[in-house]
């Protein structure tokens, strides 16, 4: 075997391990006490640990045209909003105006937010940010971001990871601040079987992989505006994607 196919092999079998490890992780926090709400901080608690090459998580939420911190895992997400709010400028104010997922490799060099991305490569240890759109209802808006202190720290299974952890802290806003009742652990592990379920029926019905089949249930929750969740047990349902993705 050729040794960049060699270098490319171990790189995958890297990945999956990290991702198996995540996974791990996420399954023996469900298990730690079933009565126990999982709340937003101890979702972003969680997503953290498990996001590979992430130091820092926040989930910050919209009000009146104000966004604020509900949950960050230390001090480092507020340094970043007090620049954020005062540039008007960043990843999480892109993804709350565009229902997707924004990425920076390198803030130091990234000329989409000029002065924010300066002031925080500046003021911070922060050099990539993974931002994505919450899905909670027509009227609640929310943003989990990731932070790294290292450059292209998030690749794409890094971000297919950090989007499943999106779909929890989606599903645990959308409990607390539409419905007021707290996600449990026993209601946060049918979601993972759900998606579960979901996953293995798009790889058997089109023959993709787990990340190509997770993708297109993350792609189809951004063109539907519609949660991961959502698409999941439709597709459990239906055994098929929804009508209108494509």
């Amino acid at each position: 075997m050729p040794p960049s196919e060699e270098h490319e092999r171990a790189e995958d079998f890297t990945a999956l391990a990290e991702l198996a490890e995540a996974f791990l992780t996420l399954v023996a926090a469900l298990n730690e006490g079933e009565m126990v709400a999982l709340s937003p901080d101890r979702i972003v608690e969680i997503a953290a640990r498990c996001m590979p090459r992430s130091q820092h998580a926040a989930l910050a939420v919209a009000d009146n045209g104000h966004v604020h911190n509900v949950a960050a895992t230390s001090d480092v997400p507020s340094q970043v909003d007090r620049i954020r709010d005062a540039t008007g400028q960043g990843p999480a104010l892109d993804v709350l105006d565009t229902n997707d997922l924004v990425a920076s490799g390198d803030l130091a060099t990234d000329p989409r937010w000029p002065v924010f991305a300066a002031r925080v490569s500046q003021d911070t240890s922060i050099r990539s940010i993974v931002s994505y759109r919450l899905y909670l209802s027509p009227r609640h808006r929310a943003a989990l971001s990731f932070y790294s202190n290292w450059p292209y720290a998030f690749d794409d299974l890094a971000i297919a990871t950090g989007a499943i952890f999106a779909a929890y802290a989606s599903l645990a806003l959308t409990s607390e601040l539409v419905l007021t009742q707290p996600l449990t652990p026993r209601r946060s592990a049918d979601v993972h079987r759900e998606i579960g379920v979901a996953i293995g029926i798009l790889m058997s019905n089109a023959d993709v992989t787990t990340e190509t089949a997770y993708q297109r249930l993350h792609h189809a929750s951004q063109q539907l505006k519609r949660s991961v969740p959502a698409i999941a047990r439709h597709v459990i349902d239906h055994r098929r994607m929804p009508d209108g993705y494509g």
